[in-house]
């Protein structure tokens, strides 16, 4: 979990440009179980008192692979001095990141040294991608909130 603060100019306008991007975020497609698949990007889930949503680096219609990684963000807008800030916490979506680290855990416990040199190598991947989705996801912050 990693913790950015941005200088914000104008707090009405941020907010009104986060809900506006809340409301216009509507569904690509329908996955195979009936779930909604979405677009690239940043997806507002709440801009109330705290602004949650996350963000997935490519879209879930054209991802074949499995679903795309997603990072979690939960930010605020405070008062530091005469300074409004956003503060914002981004985060692997908890779910998908235990999921990985149990079995990276399981296998190295389990496994013998390729075994042990392979997942290493599968949960390197994992948080490469984790942390490209969240320098990805702060330099939205960094674009938006000024």
């Amino acid at each position: 979990m990693l913790k950015f603060q941005f200088e914000c100019s104008d707090e009405k306008r941020v907010r009104a440009d986060f809900e506006n991007m809340m409301l216009r975020d509507a569904p690509s497609g329908k996955g195979i179980w009936g779930n909604d698949l979405l677009m690239s990007g940043i997806h507002f889930k709440e801009c109330g008192e705290k602004i949650k949503g996350f963000y997935i680096s490519e879209s879930e219609r054209e991802g074949t692979r499995g679903s795309p990684l997603r990072v979690s963000f939960v930010g605020r807008f405070i008062k530091k001095g005469d300074k409004q800030i956003f503060e914002v916490l981004i985060y692997p979506r908890m779910v998908e990141f235990l999921f990985i680290l149990i079995a990276y855990i399981s296998i190295s416990i389990a496994a013998e040294l390729i075994g042990f040199v392979v997942s290493t190598v599968i949960f390197a991947v994992f948080m490469i991608g984790y942390f490209k989705g969240i320098k990805e996801t702060a330099d939205f912050f960094r674009q938006w909130v000024r």
